[in-house]
Order: structure tokens, then C-alpha cells, then sequence
């Protein structure tokens, strides 16, 4: 396995992607691993999967990042995640495809007792491209997990999350950032269930319909029976930009026992044209304060990256997706 190289699209953030896994659709190349500041991360290729196993480690490790690179044909890959005990991981993935083959992977990860994962995901492919993201995640006593996903959609966008908190005290939040154009079609369906006492889940899905897109959000957060003193929530937030444009929120609460809090809510609808009126009033165009509007809904994705470089080329992205 050779120096990870990098997409034209990452190219500029090629300081910044210090310890990286690039996963391609070349059969001759389908594995570059430069991990210089993670030695307690074994890594384990074959051709179309890819699986890391996380040792316990008091060392402070960069992020790392695994980039999903389709070229010139369809990409398939199954990657596995698996966190020892105590265990912790900072993960950035990026799928990145500039042509209309179908994109599809897989991604199963396993937390074990106290380990905790930072998930990051940002997905930005061609227009025409097929995306199909798969998520399936397992928690052990006290685990935690981060998960934020960002998808700028592409012509026909699945993806779905499941997690499972198996051990008692687990923690999830899984949080969705999604932007639609054209006449794209995304579907994201994020299910969290409880299968231990004490365990806490949050659903937040933030979303921008634009021209005539179609963004639909599905969550569910199911507390089993005896799952005493669990907590679930979920949070929906969406903004129509386009006349024809459409985005609907489904929450889903599924509590078979007494002894839990849980909640939801949702605020979707079209832009304010007071809050348009009085930004244009302080000398913006009405583009630009669309866009200003536009950026605060999906916010959330930036407040997760601290780092500058990363930030701003998110920022960037997101500049070129609502024009």
C-alpha cells in the first residue's frame, strides 16, 4: 500500500489530509494508506473492502481521513470500523465522484465498552451520479458516538443509518446536513434503537430544497421494552428555496416502555421575506442574502471541523452549491 494520493477535488487540501486512506475504483490502485501519526490503528485491505481496528491509546492523533474516490467506473466498497475498548478515533470521510457511475458503500462500525468515535462525512459527486451510502453501527456499555454527514446530493441520493445502542449509558447523536438542486431526488433515513437502559440518542436533520429538488428526512428512535430511563430526540429543520422544490420531515417515535423521555420536532418552510427584506435593506443582494440564509441552515456541518483549512474549503463548496 503506497502514499495515499489525493482527487483533484482535495488536491489543495493535500497538507492538511496528513494521515489518509484512499479508497479508489482502480483495481490496479485500490489502496493508498499514509497513516504517519496513528500507530495504533491497524489497517487490513482487500478488494473491496476495508477494515481498521482502533487500539486504546493515550497519544492525541490529527483527524484521519478515508476518502471514497470514483473515477472512471462504478465504485463499490465495504468499509468496517472497529474501536476497542477505551479506545478513540477523530474520522473525516469523504466520497468523491466526477462522472455518472454508481457510487455505493458500506459502512459498519463496532464500539466496544467506553470508546468513542467523531464520524464526519462529506459527500460531493457529479450531478448525474447514483449515491447509495449504507450505515449500520453497533455501542457497547458506555460508548459514544459523533456522527455528522454532509451530502451535497447528487441526481438519485440514498442513504440510510442505522444504530443500536446495545450497552447500558451508550450515547449517539446522528446529525444530517443536506443540500438539493435541479431536480435531484435524496432520500435519508437515520433509526436509532435502544436496546439497553440509560441510553441517550439525538436525530437532527438540517436541510436546503432548492430549484426542483426533492429532499425527504425519515427518523425513528425506538425504545424497546425495559429500556427504562432512555432518552431520545429528534430535531428537523428545513428550508425551501425553489417554487417547485419539496422537503418533508418524518418522525418517527416508536416507545414501548413507560420509564423515558423522548420528543421531536420540526420547522420547515420557505424563506422569511422579512429576514430577506431586512438583509437586503443593509446593502446585500437578494442572492446574497438567500445565500447568507442558506448558509446558517447548514451550519451545524461547519461546527464540527475545527480545522481552518477544512473549514474554509467547506465553506467554498458550499458558496459554488448556491449560487
Amino acid at each position: 500500500m503506497s502514499h495515499a494520493v489525493l482527487p483533484q477535488a482535495l488536491k489543495a487540501l493535500d497538507p492538511v489530509l496528513t494521515d489518509r486512506i484512499v479508497l479508489s475504483n482502480q483495481a490496479s490502485e485500490a489502496t493508498h494508506v499514509h497513516l504517519s501519526h496513528h500507530p495504533h490503528v491497524d489497517v487490513s485491505a482487500q478488494a473491496e473492502s476495508l477494515h481498521l481496528t482502533v487500539h486504546a491509546s493515550q497519544a492525541q492523533a490529527p483527524v484521519l481521513h478515508i476518502i471514497f474516490m470514483a473515477d472512471s467506473a462504478p465504485l463499490e466498497k465495504h468499509l468496517h470500523i472497529t474501536l476497542d475498548a477505551d479506545a478513540n478515533l477523530d474520522l473525516m470521510e469523504w466520497v468523491i465522484g466526477s462522472d455518472r457511475h454508481p457510487i455505493n458503500v458500506q459502512v459498519t462500525t463496532t464500539l466496544n465498552p467506553r470508546a468513542s468515535l467523531r464520524h464526519t462525512t462529506l459527500s460531493d459527486v457529479a450531478r448525474d451520479t447514483p449515491l447509495s451510502i449504507m450505515r449500520r453501527a453497533v455501542l457497547a456499555e458506555q460508548a459514544n458516538l459523533l456522527s455528522t454527514h454532509a451530502a451535497f446530493a447528487s441526481a438519485l441520493t440514498h442513504q440510510e443509518q442505522h444504530i443500536h445502542l446495545k450497552g447500558y449509558r451508550a450515547e449517539a447523536t446522528a446529525r444530517l446536513v443536506a443540500l438539493t438542486d435541479g431536480t435531484q431526488e435524496a432520500l435519508f433515513k437515520t433509526y436509532i434503537e435502544h436496546h439497553a437502559p440509560d441510553t441517550t440518542s439525538l436525530i437532527e436533520h438540517y436541510g436546503v430544497a432548492n430549484a426542483a429538488s426533492t429532499l425527504l428526512f425519515e427518523g425513528a428512535s425506538i425504545i424497546h421494552k425495559g429500556m427504562k430511563r432512555s432518552r431520545a430526540h429528534q430535531a428537523n429543520k428545513g428550508l425551501v428555496i425553489g417554487e417547485q422544490a419539496r422537503l418533508d420531515a418524518n418522525p418517527l417515535l416508536l416507545i414501548d416502555e413507560y420509564d423515558v423521555e423522548a420528543g421531536h420536532g420540526a420547522a420547515i418552510g420557505r424563506i422569511d421575506e422579512q429576514q430577506l427584506y431586512y438583509l437586503m435593506s443593509r446593502g446585500l443582494t437578494r442572492k446574497s442574502a438567500e445565500r447568507l440564509i442558506i448558509n446558517g441552515y447548514l451550519a451545524p456541518l461547519k461546527a464540527v471541523i475545527a480545522d481552518e483549512a477544512l473549514t474554509g474549503h467547506i465553506e467554498t463548496l458550499l458558496e459554488s452549491k448556491t449560487k
